[in-house]
């Protein structure tokens, strides 16, 4: 009797304390990148405004993720870091690189493959550079077919080093995705937390999760490689007791064991997946245009192609920004047949947008790859206000944020802008920090910014 009592105790105050555990904090905090209740500094500098700077172990691109009195974020090339919130002190670092993950055993016996098959990849390249130069190569005509002769040898040399790689099944298995080691690297991801625990995910297919205290709970190395130009940085996506993750497919995890729940085609995009409610069933969006049920992973459609900047969902709007711009109206309950409605298609001044948008009072915000502030009536799609920032010759990755009512807009070369959002993005301040591709986040008063080096709490 006395046992069950205590069962039930237990049982109770678990079910309690979860049901007191905040929302979970990951990318652009809520997905959103609002802050409504934030009021920052308007104006800061390396060393004006700056509560406390902490010099990280490596570069990256992370956000970081914050809750109650920790910060987590990323650094090159498989680092989760883990700082004290009040004064940046870091509190524990952990490696995810394969050495970490394979077994002692497994990863000794993988070393010699790993070497060979560098040396396979190295005359790869060259035979491949020696095809590129006989196909560029001013020829005369009877000199065409012996051309063609040498490529077709140098061809069978590439398809006999292909095979010899094949043989070498655990240099496949640990063999680092490809990535654009200067802009992407393999942390661009943002960690998410619920308060217990940490999850991060890594370029190099790496999943873990750590407690507060940095022990380690699980970790798995997916099959999947981003196959993608830039790499991997879309976001783990935490829907309850759920981990979500985009890599080549969209995968399920139990989020407490790390147990594989389910899979399903096409995750792949570089844009972040967001969460979306229809009917009370839960919905990933993705970034490609796909809507996901989390339940029993079914792809309920597609609203977009293949997209850089993550939706954006406002109550039963979801937004997306890509060459173009639209507006979807999701259904009131998910029946047989899913069916969305297109509102409008807009076409913002840019060519390209990696930065992911916000909503403030009716209007969209938006920044192109080359600093164009577009203005965007969210019940038309009308564009309202264009105008081009002036950010220096640099490439605007970050996202916007809004804090307060007022947007903050980055660009790679350490530029921030303060802009009103109740003057249609008025220029408030020019401020300027190291390099960033890094979206900065709010907590309170207090601003937090991943440089490419460096930690910064900027706050008065």
């Amino acid at each position: 009797m006395k046992f069950s009592l205590f069962v039930v105790f237990t049982l109770s105050t678990f079910s309690l304390f979860a049901d007191e555990l905040p929302p979970p904090q990951g990318w652009r905090t809520d997905g959103t990148g609002m802050y409504p209740h934030a009021n920052p500094p308007l104006k800061w500098s390396m060393t004006e405004n700056v509560i406390w700077k902490t010099k990280m172990p490596s570069w990256s691109n992370s956000q970081p993720a914050i809750l109650k009195d920790r910060l987590f974020v990323c650094s090159e090339p498989d680092v989760l870091v883990c700082l004290k919130l009040s004064d940046g002190e870091i509190l524990w670092q952990r490696s995810n690189g394969y050495n970490s993950v394979a077994s002692a055993e497994e990863w000794k016996k993988a070393q010699p493959q790993l070497e060979q098959a560098a040396k396979l990849q190295h005359e790869k390249r060259q035979t491949q550079q020696q095809i590129q130069r006989l196909e560029s190569r001013q020829i005369k005509t009877e000199e065409k077919t012996i051309i063609q002769k040498q490529a077709a040898k140098l061809q069978k040399e590439i398809e006999n080093i292909d095979r010899q790689l094949e043989h070498l099944p655990l240099a496949k298995k640990w063999k680092l995705p490809n990535t654009k080691r200067r802009m992407n690297g393999y942390t661009t991801a943002t960690p998410t937390t619920d308060g217990r625990f940490v999850w991060a995910v890594f370029g190099n297919s790496v999943v873990c999760c750590y407690d507060l205290d940095g022990n380690r709970q699980w970790v798995r190395k997916l099959s999947d490689d981003p196959h993608a130009m830039f790499g991997h940085s879309a976001s783990p996506l935490l829907v309850e007791n759920t981990l979500i993750v985009t890599i080549k497919n969209t995968i399920a995890f139990d989020a407490l064991s790390g147990k594989e729940l389910w899979r399903a085609k096409y995750g792949r995009s570089w844009g972040s997946a967001v969460l979306a409610k229809i009917g009370g069933e839960k919905v990933i969006a993705l970034a490609n245009g796909r809507f996901v049920r989390v339940s029993d992973r079914k792809i309920l459609g597609r609203a977009i192609n293949l997209a850089d900047s993550s939706p954006l969902v406002q109550k039963n709007l979801i937004y997306y920004i890509q060459q173009s711009g639209s507006a979807i109206r999701l259904p009131k309950t998910i029946g047989k047949k899913f069916e969305f409605e297109t509102l409008w298609v807009t076409q913002p001044r840019g060519s390209r947008f990696f930065a992911s948008p916000v909503y403030h009072e009716g209007f969209l915000y938006t920044v192109s790859s080359r600093g164009i502030l577009n203005v965007i009536d969210a019940k038309s799609g009308k564009v309202v206000s264009r105008k081009r920032l002036d950010m220096g010759h640099a490439t605007v990755y970050s996202s916007v944020v809004l804090a307060g009512h007022y947007l903050i807009v980055t660009s790679e070369n350490g530029t921030m802008l303060v802009l009103d959002a109740n003057e249609k993005g008025k220029l408030v301040s020019s401020n300027k920090l190291e390099r960033i591709i890094s979206t900065p986040i709010f907590s309170g008063n207090r601003m937090y910014v991943r440089t490419h080096h460096s930690l910064f709490c900027i706050g008065e």
